[in-house]
């Protein structure tokens, strides 16, 4: 993972990270939505490979 995408992923949490803590989001909800990430993130990293 690049540096960009490192800061931007930790960016990304600090901002989930506030939310949950506000209550706008359940612990269930931000869990779900990380994991959406992340499997976004590893779908665009096997795609970039089978271009390669």
């Amino acid at each position: 993972m690049s540096q960009q995408a490192q800061r931007d992923l930790a960016e990304l949490m600090g901002r989930l990270v506030t939310l949950l803590l506000a209550g706008y989001m359940a612990r269930q909800q931000t869990i779900s939505l990380v994991n959406d990430v992340d499997d976004a993130d590893v779908m665009k990293m096997r795609t970039a490979e089978e271009l390669a």
